[in-house]
């Protein structure tokens, strides 16, 4: 409703995370589905996001990947993307926290975020 094109992004194969979708009617919500099969890899390296944004034609500085674990932050931040840590209040090794540009309690903030962090769409 916002204009922002979504995707969902996962380690998974791309028809279990297509059968999520449609089992939770979300399915109309996002463009694509992005698993390890689609991408050849996985989310903890760095050539998932770059093949990712490869495949949809994006620059990474035009992109955000929500997450909440502490490759989700990393490693798209190192290709340009800004980033958004879902927090959990799960323990990890650093504090991804502050190494996102956004950290959120759940995702019903989300669209007023994208918004203040100026991502066109």
């Amino acid at each position: 409703a916002q204009g922002y094109e979504m995707y969902v992004a996962s380690s998974s194969h791309t028809s279990h995370i297509e059968e999520i979708m449609e089992s939770n009617d979300l399915h109309n919500y996002f463009e694509s589905y992005f698993g390890f099969d689609t991408v050849a890899a996985t989310k903890h390296t760095m050539r998932y996001y770059r093949n990712m944004t490869e495949i949809v034609k994006a620059d990474p500085k035009m992109c955000v990947m929500v997450g909440n674990s502490m490759h989700e932050v990393l490693k798209p931040r190192k290709l340009g993307m800004k980033t958004v840590h879902v927090n959990r209040e799960r323990k990890v090794p650093m504090d991804i926290r502050r190494l996102a540009d956004k950290s959120i309690k759940d995702l019903s903030s989300l669209p007023a975020h994208l918004d203040v962090m100026q991502i066109h769409h």
